[in-house]
């Protein structure tokens, strides 16, 4: 990706399945980001005999991932996840507008109401595209739990 420094850096990490080729729409999705410069890293989360649930593996390797990477923001994408040319940009932008919050996450199932607009409190983050702030990130243990979502644990 190109490299400017008046740009915000950000360490995308692409969570697979497994090493096979990402998907071309998901890596162009990744090429084509604007206002940000993009340091990719791809780890796979490996199912292990003994995870009772995908789950596991997912949280596994987003705990192993944290440490990738040496910039103020990074965002985790699923490997089936498309990005819009803006996305990443627009994320960042929400957590500098609120220095609160730890993470942003993409709409990429399209249920939030109002479109890029910045909620008070959501009940629910989509974990499939989400942008932390590497500060957070570095107090977080990703788990999961049968009876909660993902981004509830």
């Amino acid at each position: 990706m190109l490299q400017h420094q008046n740009l915000p850096h950000v360490d995308l990490i692409l969570l697979s399945r497994d090493l096979s080729p990402p998907r071309e729409d998901v890596w162009e999705g990744i090429r084509v980001q604007r206002g940000v410069c993009l340091s990719v890293h791809r780890i796979v989360g490996e199912v292990f005999p003994g995870d009772p649930h995908r789950i596991a593996s997912i949280a596994r390797a987003r705990n192993q991932a944290r440490a990738i990477g040496e910039h103020p923001w990074v965002m985790f994408l699923d490997d089936d996840v498309v990005l819009d040319p803006d996305c990443v940009a627009r994320l960042v932008e929400g957590l500098v507008r609120r220095p609160e919050f730890a993470a942003f996450a993409a709409d990429c199932t399209k249920t939030m109401i109002g479109g890029w607009e910045l909620p008070d409190s959501l009940a629910h983050v989509g974990m499939a595209s989400v942008l932390f702030r590497r500060s957070s990130l570095d107090q977080i243990t990703f788990r999961w739990a049968d009876d909660k979502c993902e981004c509830r644990c």
